[in-house]
């Protein structure tokens, strides 16, 4: 096999320039979720049987029905992120509509909670292409 000293010096360049080195700070959560422009959370806390449920209604604001899971972030009295728990959304959500969920977490020290979808599969043939019939 021949050495090419083009696709060593590619390969150099490309680790340099992909970000090989210290990690970057992480990101504000207003800059993590590229969700927020397809789906809105609201949440609400309550106590069932001395456990916290978060309860609330997820809202597409897309084109097509979708499947969602949620990350649930636990916030101390003063807004610090304390704990972080996935969520289960079991039914579909509507095209431009809502759904309701409730998810039992355990994050010691939180006082308030806020919900992010963190994954999302669009159900349906058009994913979000408008079609439109002139006849």
């Amino acid at each position: 096999m021949r050495h090419n000293p083009l696709m060593g010096l590619l390969l150099v360049a490309g680790l340099i320039l992909g970000g090989v080195g210290p990690k970057p700070a992480e990101a504000a959560p207003s800059d993590r979720w590229a969700t927020d422009q397809f789906f809105r959370v609201e949440v609400q806390p309550y106590e069932k049987k001395g456990k916290t449920i978060v309860a609330g209604f997820v809202y597409n604001l897309h084109y097509q029905p979708a499947r969602v899971r949620l990350e649930i972030e636990g916030l101390d009295s003063q807004g610090k992120v304390v704990g972080i728990e996935p969520g289960f959304v079991d039914t579909i959500v509507p095209l431009r509509g809502n759904t309701y969920f409730e998810v039992p977490v355990k994050i010691a020290g939180a006082t308030q909670y806020k919900a992010f979808v963190l994954w999302y599969d669009w159900l349906g043939e058009f994913r979000g292409n408008i079609i439109r019939f002139d006849h």
